[in-house]
């Protein structure tokens, strides 16, 4: 297996993702019929807790549980794509779900 650091590319694929976890996250909550001033603030909850996860800043196990994100760079996951220090997507989950959420708020 090799690990290639490029911190362009990973950066680019760490917000990718993050938007998918973001919208996975607007669907179930508009799923499950909370009210609309209040499905905000319960998605970013929900994508910053779980990004911080996967991000290894959330202490876990008595810090043991230490997850470093990488992507795969093609089928066989014999590459990977990494940056140096890890991933950060919790440090940009409000400004990506108000970009999903209200995109002409973002604009100005």
């Amino acid at each position: 297996m090799r690990v290639k650091i490029d911190n362009a590319e990973f950066s680019r694929r760490q917000e990718l993702l993050l938007q998918e976890i973001a919208q996975t996250a607007i669907a179930i909550v508009e799923g499950a019929g909370v009210p609309s001033k209040r499905r905000r603030d319960v998605v970013e909850t929900i994508t910053f807790q779980i990004t911080a996860i996967i991000d290894g800043s959330r202490v876990m196990d008595g810090g043991e549980l230490r997850p470093y994100l990488t992507f795969a760079d093609n089928d066989e996951r014999t590459r990977l794509v990494a940056t140096e220090g890890g991933s950060y997507m919790h440090e940009l989950a409000h400004k990506v779900i108000a970009e999903l959420i209200d995109p002409k708020s973002q604009r100005r």
